[in-house]
């Protein structure tokens, strides 16, 4: 975790996003690193929440930082839309 917290207040906050369907819940941020390399930018509780609910997928926005980044993603996971940054 890049940004400690205390247990408590991490298992405080996991437990009120655990009440909230996964469907529910905005989408991570994860950082492309290339083929098989994701980092979770934000949505660490999110993410912790739905795994201990057992839940197997959840929505990702997946940043690239070069075009060839995001040619790189593409192979990995077919075609993806493009959109920039405002």
């Amino acid at each position: 975790m890049e940004y400690r917290t205390t247990r408590e207040a991490w298992e405080a906050r996991v437990a009120a996003i655990m009440a909230v369907e996964p469907e529910q819940l905005p989408p991570v941020i994860v950082e492309y690193r290339g083929p098989g390399l994701l980092r979770l930018c934000d949505g660490s509780h999110r993410h912790e929440a739905i795994r201990r609910r057992g839940v197997d997928t959840l929505w990702a926005l997946v940043w690239c930082n070069t075009e060839s980044d995001f040619v790189s993603a593409q192979s990995v996971w077919g075609n993806l839309s493009r959109r920039s940054a405002i």
